[in-house]
Order: C-alpha cells, then structure tokens, then sequence
C-alpha cells in the first residue's frame, strides 16, 4: 500500500510541474514540427515501459540483479531528483516555459540555476522519471527500449529548441552550448 502510495505522490508532484502557466507572453518565433513529432517519439519511449504488461500490477519485479529493496530505493531516488530538478528549472525559467519549442516577447537566455548544469534539465528529469518507473514496473529489457526510444524523441526535440535558441541568440549561444552539456552533467 505504501509504494502505492509513494507512486500516487511523484505522479502528482509531476503533474504539478508540468502545469501551464496562466500568463503567457507572447510568441514571437516558433519551429515546433520536429519538437512535436520528438514529443511523440518520446511518449512511446514511456508506453514501452508498459508494452505488453499483464494486467495485474508487479513491482519491483523482472530480472533486476539487486534485491527488491535497493531497485525501490534507486527508483525513488530517481523520482524525487528529477520531481525536484524539474520544478527548479520551471520556475527558473519562469514566463519562458512552453511544452513546445518557442521564442517569446522579450525572450532571455536562462543559463543559471539547473541551466548552468545541462542545456535541457526538463529532458534530464523526464529520462529520471523514466527509470524510476521502469524499475518500479518494467524488465530491464523494456527499460532499455523504452530508453532508447525517449532519447530518440528527446533529441530530435533537443535539435529543434537548440536551433531556435541559436537564431535567437547567436554567438551568445553558442558559447552558452559549448560550456554547458546538453542533457548529462560532465559529458
């Protein structure tokens, strides 16, 4: 009962940080063809997951080479990181924040806060959330397909937003991408 319940929580905390904010700015230039079809792509990365699964749910179960136990507190660990990184780089980017690629009124560059660590920590958050639900409830084959195909779709999302920024903001970009990675710290 009590994982449920621990499910329940990182479900809602997600779900709040994805809300959309109330006042929008306006939208001066947006390419979102490849970021959508990216978005896509990576929402099947997170159905694979589930692909195929009985309808009885299992936890914590499938062929992880480590007790129950640990594989529940790494996908924990993994869900209040990325709860916590995703929220700070909402609110970090504040107005900015968009689910589709964009450029709005008055657009600045954000490269503090979790934006000083990696270009794309939203991206960064969503692969944490896909391992802690992959260890919760998946083998660690559909974990690795499910993986795959998420980082498939987040790249092609990365690409877009990353050329957008780069007409936006030119060379100020480019030394911004050359000093920061883009999805893994110290890569």
């Amino acid at each position: 009962m009590l994982t449920y319940v621990a499910i329940a929580i990182v479900i809602v905390v997600y779900a709040v940080a994805f809300r959309i904010p109330l006042r929008r700015r306006k939208t001066v230039e947006q390419r979102s063809t490849q970021s959508r079809i990216g978005m896509i792509v990576a929402g099947i990365g997170f159905a694979a997951l589930f692909a195929g699964r009985p309808r009885q749910i299992q936890l914590f179960v499938g062929g992880w080479h480590a007790a129950p136990e640990v594989v529940a507190a790494i996908a924990s660990a993994c869900a209040v990181a990325g709860a916590v990184f995703i929220v700070w780089s909402q609110r970090t980017l504040g107005k900015q924040w968009s689910l589709a690629a964009r450029v709005v009124e008055g657009h600045q560059l954000v490269t503090h806060g979790p934006y000083s660590v990696v270009r794309n920590p939203i991206y960064a958050s969503l692969t944490l959330l896909l391992l802690a639900l992959g260890l919760t409830f998946a083998t660690p084959l559909r974990v690795a397909i499910a993986l795959v195909v998420y980082l498939a779709g987040t790249l092609m999302r990365v690409r877009a937003e990353e050329e957008l920024m780069r007409g936006a903001f030119g060379d100020e970009w480019e030394a911004y991408r050359r000093r920061v990675p883009a999805l893994i710290p110290g890569l």
